[in-house]
C-alpha cells in the first residue's frame, strides 16, 4: 500500500493532555500507537509484543518512519 501524504491529511489531536499526530487516508484515520501508549502510561515495548501476538492486530500493523514537516 502506498500512502501519498499532503499537509491537508495530517492533523493533531489532544489525547490525555498529549498531542498526537494523525493521518487521514481514504476516509480512514491512522494514529501511531507508541504515543497513545505513552499518553496513558503503558510501556510501549510490552504493548508492541501484545500486538504482535494478536492474530488480528498483527495483520494490520505497519512500522514506518515518517519525516514530518519541519523535522531535520
Amino acid at each position: 500500500m502506498e500512502i501519498v501524504m499532503n499537509t491537508q491529511s495530517v492533523t493533531t489531536v489532544v489525547f490525555h493532555g498529549h498531542q498526537l499526530t494523525t493521518l487521514e487516508h481514504h476516509s480512514e484515520t491512522y494514529v501511531a500507537m507508541k504515543p497513545v501508549c505513552e499518553a496513558i502510561g503503558l510501556q510501549w515495548e510490552a504493548q508492541l509484543k501484545r500486538i504482535r501476538r494478536n492474530p488480528v492486530l498483527r495483520t494490520s500493523m505497519s512500522m514506518m518512519d515518517i519525516q514530518m514537516e519541519g523535522d531535520d
